[in-house]
């Protein structure tokens, strides 16, 4: 495998915001020997993109010079962080052992590591997120003609993304917005999702200004002075009703709805995987089986293990009333809300 052969069969962008399942998602497509995942190569943190807007900035045309940055440099620098010592470990659960023992080890005498190793380590533990866990179950790839690429930070960007990759496919997972706000105030207040919250202080002024902010001018008036739920509420509402109104007429993108997906694990993963032509193997099954139904052994913060029926409804029954009334008052008349009832009913 090589860089030049990128993209050649398949390209999957999968959206979302935070806390709605994407991880989950990302890890099931990681189980299959035909996709090669990539986790969140945007983070800023990471510095694998520098030169890429940030998370609240929406564009609606793309450029030449964005064009560029998508077609050539994404996939070479996905490429060339993906692994430390050979390519073997993109394929081969053996060598990706041996570059994230080196991962580990860099980072344990980080002090006396030249800056450009570090650097390169930083970047490869972000492309392989949710592998750099010792417990995670490593698969084989025989032949990933896939990519799939788990991003947040595209919510606004659908257009350039369209530009650049005409025949890409997007998934786009969705939770109900009470569950997502509540879990992301959670981690909030574990000092988790540092880059969500310090984007918070300033997304209402950001947003406001651009096209896309144009439909919410009364509900951002409304949260401005209101607490930081009304804010993750409106984070919601703005990012998922933008990425349908840029997808919805496509017949490249698919929603999935995270509580069917708990509900239907097996089924809801072969909806999408023979909606994207991918072959089913025995490995996805085993990791649905593993994620779905049995709990970690310790928790860790990409542990997606859970008895995904039940704990779907655990965030709900546990929200606070303040908190469900901000997210009632910003998202209750959301065109999008509809799809929850049937998960919710009773």
């Amino acid at each position: 495998m090589d860089s030049s052969s990128t993209y050649s069969t398949q390209l999957v962008f999968l959206l979302g915001t935070q806390r709605s399942g994407t991880t989950w998602l990302s890890n099931i497509f990681d189980s299959s020997p035909n996709t090669l995942l990539f986790m969140e190569p945007f983070a800023p943190a990471y510095g694998i993109f520098p030169d890429f807007p940030e998370a609240t900035f929406f564009l609606e045309q793309s450029s030449p010079a964005m064009d560029q940055l998508l077609r050539e440099e994404m996939p070479r620098r996905l490429f060339r962080y993906k692994y430390l010592i050979s390519e073997r470990s993109l394929s081969n659960p053996a060598w990706f052992r041996v570059d994230r023992l080196l991962s580990n080890v860099v980072k344990r005498f980080g002090l006396f590591a030249p800056a450009w190793l570090l650097n390169r380590v930083r970047r490869f533990d972000a492309l392989n997120l949710n592998r750099i866990d010792g417990s995670y179950p490593l698969f084989p790839k025989e032949s990933p003609s896939t990519w799939v690429i788990k991003e947040l930070r595209f919510a606004g960007k659908i257009p350039i993304l369209m530009s650049a990759y005409p025949d890409a496919r997007y998934v786009i997972i969705i939770r109900h917005p009470s569950a997502t706000v509540h879990s992301i105030l959670t981690w909030f207040g574990r000092h988790r999702l540092v880059e969500l919250r310090s984007a918070l202080d300033t997304y209402l002024e950001k947003v406001e200004v651009q096209t896309a902010g144009a439909p919410y001018h009364p509900l951002i008036e409304r949260c401005r002075n209101a607490g930081i739920a009304h804010k993750v509420a409106l984070y919601w509402r703005i990012s998922y009703e933008t990425m349908y109104r840029q997808l919805k007429d496509s017949p490249l993108a698919k929603f999935v709805i995270y509580e069917q997906l708990a509900l239907q694990p097996q089924e809801t993963t072969s909806s999408i995987f023979s909606w994207l032509d991918l072959p089913w193997s025995d490995s996805v099954d085993d990791y649905l089986m593993f994620s779905s139904s049995s709990l970690p052994e310790r928790v860790t913060a990409l542990m997606t293990n859970r008895d995904s029926r039940r704990a779907y409804r655990a965030w709900l029954d546990s929200i606070t009333a303040s908190t469900s009334a901000a997210v009632e008052e910003v998202t209750g008349d959301s065109f999008l809300l509809p799809w929850f009832t049937p998960y919710y009913e009773g």
